[in-house]
């Protein structure tokens, strides 16, 4: 990363938490980007926190995601954060992200 370039902590919801489909392909069922922070502490917070109730009452994961600024940025970084939806406590929890074989570097 260039020093310039301040990364952006994108953040999504998913109706479903990362599995493989019948077809053996990885998929999270609806995924909408809901937001985006600089700062990590604060995206984080936002998730664990439920700002805005991003869960909306269908996310069952959320995933925060380090991505270069521009026009179709990618978690190039290889750094994020994924949480499953707790609904006794009703937040989101920090999770393990499943690997896939095959599909995981």
């Amino acid at each position: 990363m260039n020093k310039d370039e301040t990364p952006i902590y994108e953040i999504y919801v998913m109706s479903e938490p990362w599995h493989l489909d019948e077809k053996n392909f990885p998929t999270c069922g609806i995924r909408d980007r809901v937001g985006f922070y600089y700062e990590k502490e604060v995206a984080i917070r936002a998730v664990e926190e439920n700002w805005c109730d991003i869960q909306d009452h269908y996310a069952q994961a959320a995933e925060i995601c380090m991505v270069k600024p521009g026009l179709y940025s990618s978690p190039a970084y290889k750094e994020y954060w994924y949480y499953l939806w707790n609904q006794k406590e009703e937040r989101f929890e920090a999770a393990r992200k499943p690997k896939f074989e095959g599909w995981d570097e």
